[in-house]
């Protein structure tokens, strides 16, 4: 074979060796306490026959609740550095949200509070116009997302906090150290 030719296509073996590799490295990482790299030798052997069906990956628990990095901070990726205190504040926002504290609400913001709607976002810069529209942005269905999130269930990523459907977003504050905020209220 030739420099300018190349395989037509890649022997399945070797895909389904790289994928199985490609598994077992994001299991680990997940916190999976089997072994990872049994399984990638045990499954090697079973595909050293080609075939031309489609490939299925292993069957893996999916946790019922989000993975704590080995740091032990699930919030970190979102730039959260005390996940005691945003776990405070958020328990915080519930209660406040539930009793309907449409000043506390609004002290829980980080300003300015992005709410999307039907494809359109509008920004609210302080908590004077935030309170002026606090029914209209406050929806039942935000306030049950809220209410029925338990924490240790929450989305992390690196754009923030997400409590429901992504009703709510939570971040930290650029400025201050441990001090959390909605972030976004998405009313779709």
């Amino acid at each position: 074979m030739n420099s300018r030719t190349r395989p037509a296509k890649l022997p399945v073996k070797i895909l389904f060796s790289a994928i199985t590799l490609s598994l077992s490295i994001a299991l680990s990482a997940c916190g999976d306490s089997r072994s990872t790299a049994d399984e990638a030798a045990n499954a090697n052997k079973d595909s050293s026959q080609e075939t031309s069906g489609p490939m299925t990956a292993p069957q893996t628990d999916t946790p019922n609740s989000a993975q704590t990095p080995s740091g032990g901070n699930p919030y970190e990726v979102a730039g959260i550095d005390n996940p005691d205190k945003f776990n405070e504040f958020f328990d915080k926002v519930q209660r406040d949200v539930a009793a309907g504290d449409k000043e506390q609400v609004a002290a829980d913001i980080l300003y300015p509070l992005r709410v999307n709607e039907n494809g359109k976002s509008k920004d609210y810069k302080d908590k004077e116009e935030f309170i002026a529209h606090y029914d209209s942005i406050m929806t039942d269905s935000v306030k049950k997302a809220l209410a029925d999130q338990k924490r240790e269930a929450l989305f992390v990523n690196a754009q923030g906090v997400m409590a429901g459907n992504g009703e709510i977003w939570f971040g930290a504050s650029a400025d201050q150290q441990d001090q959390y905020g909605i972030i976004a209220i998405n009313k779709n």
